[in-house]
């Protein structure tokens, strides 16, 4: 299927974007937070993070060996390809938790900024894409944060064939502090450019500072690492499976000490304005060159490029005005895509670029952090969900009694819960993605509630296949020979069921063990496309493959209800029966 179209920006219209009040400097610098990957199976951060310290080696004539193996192209999208941002952010609230979201206009890696000002100056034409996420507080006219995010096609690279020195000249000129087995350090700052509030992550290689001076500083937070070794240290793990260790010590290496490592032959010349590009962008002030002859570095050169950086900022006004102006441009865009406020930078060459609507795309972030903009986590475009407050037919609650529920504050999905309470489990198929990632994370969230609160939300907690089953004869239509007439089916009852189907799957509940059984209530779903809307019969497809992985004949016949699945929203197509007590637009045919 081709992608919506949302615009198209060539090189120029650049001049049409800039500004005239914008200015086109990096204002208002701040360091923010660090992190670094911890060199384990699963994926886990270090709050604040540990840089290597520069510690050249002594003199040697002895060459280093070639790069070689397995290397990080973006290790955040490798270590948690669910969500690359949610590290920043994890550590981001842990060192800053007071920081207001609603000022900032954009958060993004440094690799998107520096491909978006080669598009400007029309220094590469390798492509690129970059997501875009659009989100704001509900309904409280703040003006929303669009979030950029890496799209590389991979994510790591084995080395074949020579590629130079440079991970071997970091090994050998930098020393790991403290012990802590790191893999990468990521700052996080904060400052004003051209107009717009940013927030950039980006990776330091290391840090030049006297070893005896930086022990206090390091130790300490090594410590406090040392899960059981101090009061103040502390390991969580959120809803995603992503492990914080954190330390009660917050201060973090100054960033005028960080720095850049570069290599190069000898007989080249490092491209300066290149790397002032990347170091403008981070405000990283010292930059070390190792140059080599076959491996062997006599030249190494460590440098303070704090003023360089500045004249270099002030001859590229004109560019940095246009690539405000393009950032700008691309936040527009985003804000006003509709629906999920998610699209697609893309570049494939040539003097021009184009924005298309990325509506099933996967969410920038878990659903907790959302809630970080505003009372209720929203997506530009997005409805928010009215509650009178008035007492509902059926099951459902009243407002007064959602508030009484004891649901921990800050638990992931806690809003698409509440709502569920009110409106019933179907509810979490409007809600959530069709992504079954997101349906394993909320079902082992729903896993841990209490059983009081369990019940609540599945409108019961103790259920058989059996009596799923029975639920879903509900929602089917009956003729009485008595009365002549259809009598209408309870398809909410039916689609509540088949939540709870997906719920039994996904969490590893023993009830759902018999395969045959659970195949045939799944196979009742997907065939019965007047009970269940598109979202419901994709998810419980995907749940039973997930749990047992369907036969070749299961596919077969799951296939021939599956092949007209319509691909964009139909929820025109609403339709109710008289015996369902009232009717939200929640219920759609398409859920």
């Amino acid at each position: 299927m081709t992608s919506r179209e949302l615009a198209t920006i060539s090189r120029s219209d650049l001049d049409s974007l800039v500004s005239a009040s914008a200015t086109a400097r990096i204002t208002e610098f701040k360091q923010l937070a660090s992190y670094s990957w911890c060199d384990k199976p699963t994926a886990t951060i270090s709050v604040p993070g540990s840089p290597p310290l520069w510690s050249p080696p002594p003199k040697s004539s002895l060459p280093l060996d070639p790069d070689s193996g397995t290397v990080y192209i973006d290790q955040n999208a490798a270590r948690c390809p669910w969500s690359p941002l949610e590290p920043l952010f994890r550590a981001l609230f842990i060192m800053n938790p007071d920081l207001d979201l609603s000022d900032v206009d954009v958060v993004t890696d440094r690799n998107n900024i520096r491909k978006l000002l080669r598009f400007v100056q029309a220094s590469s034409s390798d492509p690129f894409r970059i997501r875009v996420e659009a989100v704001a507080g509900r309904g409280d006219g703040r003006k929303g944060t669009a979030l950029f995010t890496r799209a590389d096609p991979e994510s790591v690279e084995t080395i074949v064939g020579f590629k130079g020195y440079a991970r071997n000249f970091e090994k050998a000129y930098t020393k790991k502090r403290g012990g802590i087995g790191t893999t990468g350090y990521h700052r996080i700052v904060g400052y004003n450019f051209g107009g717009l509030r940013c927030v950039v992550r980006c990776e330091a290689d290391g840090y030049v500072g006297d070893e005896s001076a930086d022990d206090g500083l390091l130790s300490a937070a090594v410590r406090g690492l040392s899960l059981g070794s101090s009061s103040e240290s502390q390991e969580t793990t959120t809803a995603t499976g992503l492990t914080i260790l954190t330390s009660g010590h917050k201060e973090d290496v100054d960033v005028s000490s960080t720095i850049e490592i570069k290599t190069r032959a000898a007989s080249r010349t490092l491209d300066m304005d290149e790397a002032y590009g990347q170091l403008w962008v981070s405000q990283t002030p010292k930059l070390a060159v190792g140059y080599h002859r076959r491996g062997v570095f006599t030249d190494v050169q460590v440098r303070d490029v704090a003023g360089d950086l500045a004249r270099w900022e002030a001859v590229n006004r004109r560019p940095l005005e246009k690539l405000a102006g393009l950032l700008a441009r691309i936040i527009d865009v985003a804000k006003q895509t509709g629906g999920s406020g998610r699209a697609v930078v893309e570049y494939t060459g040539g003097s021009s670029l184009r924005i298309v609507a990325d509506d099933n795309g996967q969410p920038a972030l878990p659903k907790d952090l959302y809630a970080k903009w505003a009372n209720e986590p929203a997506q530009l475009g997005e409805t928010p969900a009215q509650d009178s407050g008035k007492v509902k037919c059926g099951n459902l609650t009243t407002k007064e009694e959602v508030s009484k529920l004891l649901i921990p504050a800050g638990t992931p999905f806690a809003s698409d819960m509440e709502y569920a309470i009110q409106k019933g489990p179907r509810q979490f198929f409007v809600r959530l993605p069709g992504n079954i990632s997101d349906y394993h994370l909320v079902c082992q969230q729903l896993k841990s509630l209490p059983v009081e609160t369990l019940d609540k939300v599945l409108k019961g907690w103790s259920f058989t296949l059996k009596e799923i089953m029975a639920d879903f004869q509900k929602g089917k239509e009956d003729w009485d020979p008595e009365e002549r007439q259809t009598i209408g089916g309870f398809k909410t009852v039916a689609r509540d069921a088949a939540f709870r189907l997906v719920y039994m799957l996904l969490s590893g509940q023993a009830e759902a063990q018999d395969k045959a059984m659970a195949y045939n209530a799944a196979f009742f779903v997907v065939s019965h496309s007047r009970i269940f809307g598109v979202r419901t019969r994709q998810m419980v497809r995907a749940a039973f493959d997930d749990r047992f992985s369907e036969t070749p004949k299961q596919r077969a016949m799951m296939d021939q209800w599956t092949k007209a699945w319509p691909i964009e929203d139909v929820s025109g197509e609403n339709e109710t029966t008289d015996d369902e007590p009232f009717y939200s637009s929640d219920d759609s045919d398409y859920w």
